[in-house]
């Protein structure tokens, strides 16, 4: 018997900094073995998380895909790749499903349960703005009592309400498209960021049953989601805003009147300065030295540094804070928030998190992996396309039909026979 090789997934992050790619196999124990990662620059040709140079962004995918696959001496299958999103094209809507339950005993059903998520999920969007991905929110008996699971209990009516991410046709064609002329096939499916971020930081899914808020910084989109559950399946609220890294340059580059790719450096070696994103109290004692020419040097205080950065990082954050609150999933966070993306390294990030938000802050590591450099492993800008292999795995599982065990298919099979020829003998 010839030895059954395992299902290789692949994910692909175009972001507006670089575009990662990462292969893996699942052991059966649900550990991931990351077998090839390749990480190209962009250089321009996404900005924003948009892509708005097609043929170099495609140029750069294939080197990665190459790179990847030959780092890990594994070739990629065209059938499971999985494409993250990204972008201020996409937003979200939440939908409610509702049903009657007819049982005389009054007891919820799986059919109810499915009755009132398909209500849920047949929100009409407009032709070019389809949805991308369907979260369970809440499930609310008789109106009132919300509850993760709702069959088996008592009530006369269910709701099912249900959060979607839609986005820009085009847009997310656009990265279909880029993935199929360089792969030959389109991605199996596209997958919200933070969404996948959550997926590969809580594999064991004890945190997320708290509730967490995942928060993913970006060069050019800061993007964030609301996990909830104890099966870690419930999403709360999604959301993004086009702030990133490369604001940050940008307020520095016209504060300190700096070229941008030097305050882009500035930005990307701040540990090296002993810099922080929060001002501190020596910070007017301490000098960072920027060479601009051959004779041309600039001396700028730390303190000055930090002073823009914290200024623009708290108005993001209260920007992402006032939202929660407005859509009233604020006091659903009971495990804190988890930083994700390039920036999430940034020295003192988790403390300014930490009080804006008011509640505790780490930095996301990814769970449940093997293989892999520690770089990778230990890198917060790795996990949204590690956890996109998580999310394809359930996403293929899903869609599988499941398969009787042979001695049971063998019996159904002689249990059709019998039928037949009984039925024929009667004739």
């Amino acid at each position: 018997m010839s030895k059954r090789h395992p299902q290789t997934y692949t994910g692909i992050e175009i972001g507006t900094a670089s575009i990662k790619v990462v292969v893996g196999q699942f052991q059966p124990d649900g550990i991931l073995n990351l077998c090839g990662v390749a990480e190209e620059a962009t250089n321009g040709s996404v900005v924003k998380g948009e892509i708005v140079d097609a043929k170099k962004a495609m140029e750069q995918l294939i080197v990665a895909m190459r790179r990847a696959e030959q780092t890990g001496d594994v070739q990629i299958d065209t059938d499971a790749i999985y494409l993250a999103v990204t972008g201020g094209h996409l937003h979200s809507v939440n939908s409610i499903g509702t049903v009657v339950v007819s049982n005389a005993d009054r007891r919820i059903t799986q059919a109810d349960r499915e009755n009132a998520e398909t209500q849920a999920w047949n929100y009409h969007f407009r032709p070019d703005q389809p949805p991308v991905n369907f979260f369970n929110r809440l499930f609310r008996v008789d109106g009132i009592r919300e509850v993760d699971n709702p069959v088996g209990l008592v009530g006369a009516k269910l709701e099912a309400e249900v959060h979607i991410v839609y986005g820009d046709r085009n847009r997310l064609d656009t990265g279909c498209k880029l993935v199929e002329e360089a792969a030959g096939q389109p991605p199996s499916a596209q997958v919200f960021s933070p969404i996948a971020a959550g997926m590969a930081t809580f594999f064991q899914k004890e945190a997320i049953g708290k509730g967490v808020l995942v928060l993913d910084i970006g060069a050019g989109v800061t993007e964030y989601a609301v996990l909830q559950g104890g099966g870690g399946d419930l999403c709360f609220h999604t959301g993004q805003i086009t702030v990133g890294g490369d604001h940050l340059a940008n307020d520095l580059s016209l504060g300190l009147h700096l070229p941008f790719s030097r305050c882009r450096e500035l930005v990307e070696r701040l540990a090296e300065w002993n810099g922080t994103v929060m001002m501190t109290q020596d910070g007017r004692n301490r000098l960072i030295e920027i060479t601009l020419g051959i004779n041309d040097r600039r001396s700028i205080y730390v303190s000055t540094v930090e002073q823009i950065l914290e200024a623009r990082l708290k108005e993001l954050f209260e920007l992402i804070r006032d939202d929660l609150r407005q859509q009233g999933v604020l006091e659903r966070i009971g495990h804190g928030v988890t930083l994700c993306g390039g920036l999430a390294r940034l020295p003192r990030l988790e403390d300014l998190v930490k009080n804006v938000f008011e509640m505790p802050a780490e930095i996301g590591r990814v769970q449940g992996v093997s293989g892999g450099s520690a770089e990778i492993l230990n890198a917060p800008r790795f996990i949204t396309p590690i956890g996109l292999l998580r999310f394809g795995k359930k996403h293929r599982e899903e869609r599988q039909p499941q398969r009787m065990p042979l001695w049971s298919q063998i019996k159904a099979d002689v249990g059709k026979l019998r039928s037949a020829l009984s039925d024929a003998m009667k004739w």
